[in-house]
């Protein structure tokens, strides 16, 4: 039975030498020397118990069992060609399934605006764009790119860097005329923060002045709010509850409308670096590669004056 064949390229092997007419021509074509090329249609004989090739000294004949197996190694082997065609197309083809993840965030600060027009540009694609704010396995769970701030120490995964993101401190224009929180950082302590539960847990609140680890200052926010989500913190701190510590990005149309403003701007959180994570062997992938250079354009136009 197939299942006790040693090696399945025995196979091919057995095939070639039918359709090329002897062993000798067999082992020309595929550069092998002739005895090992009879010595390996010999194991497949055993392999599979029967007589597969009546041999004589000038020439072989296939056997009743032969004529049966020698059908479907022809059909195992245009499987096989059309496996390696199918393969080499899907090299250089922007079509099929692509399954990417990112935060919230990310969706709607920075991909909302351009990852349609891309889909319209790439209509044989089938983009399934999951967002998500939680820790996700990247290969047990199928995606073939990862949105990610920092990376993962993980050797076959690549990490390919799309910028830096400064984070900063934000509150309503209001806020800052009748508290003075752009006087001192005293100030500031006695002020409602509106936070990430993820990140600032147990109301405390981490600042850096220019972003250097030596020089931090810790406190408990005085009142806070938690959300879990970027976009919803901003418009709380729009509608004048608080101050929040956002990416810069996501800040940039409303200071420039005013209904922001940018607080002490020398401290914030500490940078931090957002990669496209994805598994080495998906880099080859023409679908996989086009989006990363689309991620790449989008970041770079998105955080250019971070």
């Amino acid at each position: 039975m197939i299942s006790n064949i040693s090696d399945l390229n025995d196979l091919m092997i057995f095939l070639e030498v039918l359709e090329s007419g002897s062993f000798t021509n067999a082992a020309d074509k595929l550069n092998i020397p002739k005895a090992n090329i009879s010595r390996k249609v010999s194991r497949l004989e055993k392999d599979l118990g029967v007589t597969l090739l009546e041999r004589t000294t000038r020439s072989q004949k296939l056997t009743e069992q032969g004529k049966i197996f020698i059908e479907h190694c022809r059909k195992i082997k245009a499987e096989v060609d059309l496996a390696q065609s199918n393969v080499a197309e899907s090299l250089k083809e922007i079509s099929g399934p692509l399954k990417v993840g990112t935060s919230v965030g990310v969706a709607h600060e920075i991909l909302k605006d351009k990852v349609f027009k891309f889909l319209r540009d790439h209509s044989d694609l089938s983009l399934d764009l999951v967002l998500t704010n939680k820790r996700v396995d990247l290969v047990a769970d199928g995606y073939d790119i990862l949105v990610r701030v920092g990376k993962l120490n993980d050797s076959s995964l690549v990490a390919r860097k799309l910028g830096t993101i400064q984070r900063h401190m934000y509150c309503h224009p209001r806020i800052e005329k009748e508290f003075g929180v752009n006087r001192s950082i005293e100030q500031l302590k006695s002020m409602r923060f509106l936070l990430m539960g993820s990140i600032q847990k147990d109301n405390l609140v981490k600042i850096y002045k220019n972003g250097k680890k030596a020089n931090e200052i810790e406190f408990k926010a005085y009142k806070s709010l938690f959300i879990d989500d970027f976009s919803l913190l901003k418009q709380a701190a729009v509608d004048g509850l608080g101050v929040v510590i956002l990416p810069s990005y996501m800040c940039r149309e409303e200071v420039k409308k005013k209904k922001l403003v940018k607080i002490l701007p020398e401290w914030g959180m500490l940078p931090v670096d957002v990669y496209a994570m994805y598994p080495k062997y998906r880099s080859k992938i023409k679908k996989v590669n086009v989006f990363l250079e689309f991620l790449n354009e989008t970041f770079l136009e998105k955080l250019k004056n971070e």
